[in-house]
């Protein structure tokens, strides 16, 4: 493919971020250095570089300012992505109302450029825990998925958008490496040569790959008329279900050592499920020509990824 105006031209807010950084990565890969350069916008809660190594070259595009983006002529671009939220993790550390505040500016940011730009496809970033949230959720009682939820019900004044829910998600850009149970594993394995699960009960998890939904998203993007495809409303990324024990015997295997594992828990303890009621990921991944990763493949990737070594060697 050769020519600017054969690749989806994107708008991508929440760019800094692990999902955002990893869809810019992936088109990278898809499209070359140069298309990416030409045909990405980047928007963030603060204007900065980001900068990804890529095939033994550094990728740099700018990243602008959020409050920059409704006073950006977007008539160009095929599409928005919206990744930006304040994590739930955050909660605890900033407060219900100031949690609100900020993602509510996010959200007016976002809006306003809809407003202005009816005609982009939108792909809204939600969680598995607003998926499982009902709509009219109380937001006090789960402030996450009542934003979530609320943000997803005013996009359908735009128009055909789709929202992905992923659960636990695996990928090479984690650099807070206790934020999720495999990046936790890798890290404790690399640095002492065992893997302690820290848990009360034998959690069970569905892992799917980062990089497998950012390649969906790119098939989806190529199709210029939303209106007429039969697209899903709706992507659940889940593509392997796993206990922690079962998960550090894989973690062990993709780094071809043998860790000792040492577990807390009850074997007899009920796990703490967190699974889709939406199996039809595969069936999407195939029809738009993505091949799911294998799971010790994704755990080798991010093992071998820079953020992770980088992190892990100064500590």
């Amino acid at each position: 493919m050769s020519g600017s105006h054969l690749f989806p031209k994107l708008v991508v807010v929440g760019a800094t971020g692990w999902y955002g950084k990893t869809f810019v990565y992936e088109y990278a890969i898809a499209y070359g250095l140069k298309a990416a350069c030409e045909n990405l916008l980047l928007f963030a809660s603060r204007s900065s570089t980001l900068c990804l190594k890529i095939a033994g070259s550094i990728l740099k595009l700018p990243v602008f300012d959020l409050a920059e983006a409704p006073n950006c002529s977007l008539a160009a671009f095929d599409g928005l992505l919206w990744y930006s939220f304040i994590l739930k993790n955050k909660l605890p550390v900033i407060g219900c109302q100031e949690y609100r505040r900020v993602n509510q500016s996010i959200a007016e940011h976002v809006f306003s450029c809809l407003n202005k730009n009816l005609h982009l496809h939108v792909t809204f970033f939600s969680s598995g825990d607003a998926l499982d949230a009902a709509s009219s959720c109380n937001f006090d009682l789960n402030p996450y998925a009542f934003l979530k939820n609320k943000y997803e019900l005013e996009l359908a004044n735009y128009g055909p958008f789709v929202t992905l829910y992923p659960y636990a998600t695996l990928g090479k850009f984690i650099v807070e490496q206790h934020l999720f149970a495999a990046s936790s594993f890798l890290y404790q394995a690399i640095l002492t040569g065992r893997i302690e699960i820290r848990s009360k009960f034998p959690v069970v998890r569905s892992y799917g790959s980062v990089h497998d939904f950012s390649k969906l998203l790119l098939r989806l993007y190529e199709i210029k008329d939303w209106q007429v495809q039969s697209l899903p409303s709706k992507i659940v990324p889940v593509t392997h279900t796993l206990d922690l024990f079962q998960l550090a015997h894989e973690v062990s295997a993709s780094l071809g050592k043998s860790c000792p594992i040492i577990s807390n828990f009850d074997p007899d303890s009920t796990p703490s499920v967190y699974t889709a009621t939406d199996y039809s990921y595969g069936a999407q991944l195939s029809r738009f020509g993505v091949k799911s990763t294998d799971l010790r493949q994704q755990l080798i990737d991010m093992a071998s990824g820079d953020a992770f070594q980088m992190s892990a060697n100064n500590t």
